[in-house]
């Protein structure tokens, strides 16, 4: 729209988007027929890699000051059907000095209709891993959650060149063995919506008990001097578990971040020690020759690199999504900072046995949104 003050006039530019044989012509040409003005309309038709129509005319009204010129077209095309175009409003005033004005901004049109559906409507998953469920829209979505056990999670795009969405929900490895229901929420860019419901079985997992634990008590006060205390790390995650990228900060699957000779302790097993009583190792050990080189699992940046008692000097990674893997135990770090973006299979540090350790090793974590999963299920190719 263009308000001229000085010469009296108002201009506005109207545009009827629709699919091919939805009545646009015909609406338009009976717009002008009534006002007298059919002859006024011209037509296009033309082949760009598409069949184009093209359909426009202007009606002028007039008052005793005013002048009003209407601008209609109507057009068809595929870049026409989900479409974000400019407008532009500007203003002259009746001023000696004509001050003007303008203001810029953007509207979206969009003729599909939203589809969606789970790629895989039931899952079948073990208690402490991973449900990743891929959605496949038509078309790109503005907004793409998954309610689970009270809790909503996030859907990110699974590249810049598809329309699956995908969603990655961590199952506690204490949440009991039966069928759950999750539900996916879908909008496009111009609010239509869409939910789909899938089916989720948890399946019970046979976890394994480990011997108990002795840490030397000379070693844990050698540890107390030069490491940070407390629950100073799982703080610091919950807080920046918050601040995680909304998208994939990596692609494809994990690493196991070290050469594997053993691996001395899987994910779930039952442990003793004087110290923290009886719980479940939520990580991974593995065994290496000593000072052996760990690297990054996946690509992501930076966010803990230091020394804690129970973890000894820690690196933490976080690959976007609310993912994030935890590496403990090292001897010492690589030559990076905290801020670093990393690339699946940079060093990070050696294999030692710093903190809360009988021997060296590495305790690999995987969380996702602060929830420990097995690691393991990440460096599946089929996952």
């Amino acid at each position: 729209m263009i308000i001229d003050a000085l010469e009296k006039t108002i201009q506005i530019k109207i545009v009827y988007y629709g699919p091919a044989l939805s009545g646009k012509t015909t609406s338009l040409l009976a717009l002008f027929n009534h006002f007298g003005k059919q002859k006024d309309v011209k037509s296009i038709e033309s082949t760009v890699q598409r069949t184009l129509f093209f359909d426009y005319g202007t009606i002028s009204f007039q008052n005793e000051k005013w002048k009003l010129k209407l601008h209609i077209y109507s057009t068809t095309g595929q870049d026409f059907y989900v479409v974000t175009r400019p407008i532009t409003l500007q203003a002259i005033d009746g001023s000696f000095n004509q001050n003007t004005a303008e203001q810029s901004f953007t509207f979206r049109v969009d003729n599909t209709q939203l589809k969606a559906a789970l790629l895989a409507p039931e899952y079948n998953v073990l208690q402490g891993r991973t449900i990743h469920i891929k959605i496949n829209a038509n078309k790109n979505l503005e907004s793409a959650k998954v309610d689970f056990l009270s809790c909503t999670y996030d859907c990110c795009r699974e590249s810049s060149y598809t329309n699956v969405y995908e969603c990655f929900i961590p199952i506690d490895v204490e949440l009991p063995a039966r069928e759950y229901t999750l539900t996916a929420s879908l909008a496009d860019a111009v609010g239509n919506e869409v939910s789909l419901v899938g089916k989720a079985t948890i399946e019970a997992c046979s976890f394994k008990k480990h011997a108990t634990i002795h840490i030397e008590s000379q070693k844990l006060e050698d540890e107390k001097e030069v490491s940070i205390g407390g629950t100073a790390l799982e703080d610091a995650i919950e807080q920046l578990v918050a601040q995680s990228p909304p998208h994939k900060l990596w692609a494809g699957t994990f690493d196991i971040p070290v050469d594997v000779q053993r691996i001395s302790t899987e994910f779930g097993e039952v442990r003793t020690t004087p110290e923290k009583g009886k719980y479940m190792h939520k990580a991974v050990d593995i065994v290496n020759h000593p000072k052996s080189v760990v690297w990054a699992a996946e690509g992501g940046r930076v966010v803990i690199k230091d020394r804690y008692l129970m973890t000894g000097n820690t690196v933490v990674i976080d690959h976007g999504m609310g993912v994030q893997t935890v590496y403990s135990h090292l001897e010492d770090f690589a030559d990076i900072d905290v801020g670093d973006t990393l690339k699946k299979g940079n060093p990070i540090g050696k294999l030692g046995k710093t903190g809360y350790a009988t021997g060296y090793h590495l305790h690999w974590e995987l969380r996702v949104n602060n929830m420990a999963v097995d690691p393991i299920q990440w460096t599946n190719k089929n996952f």
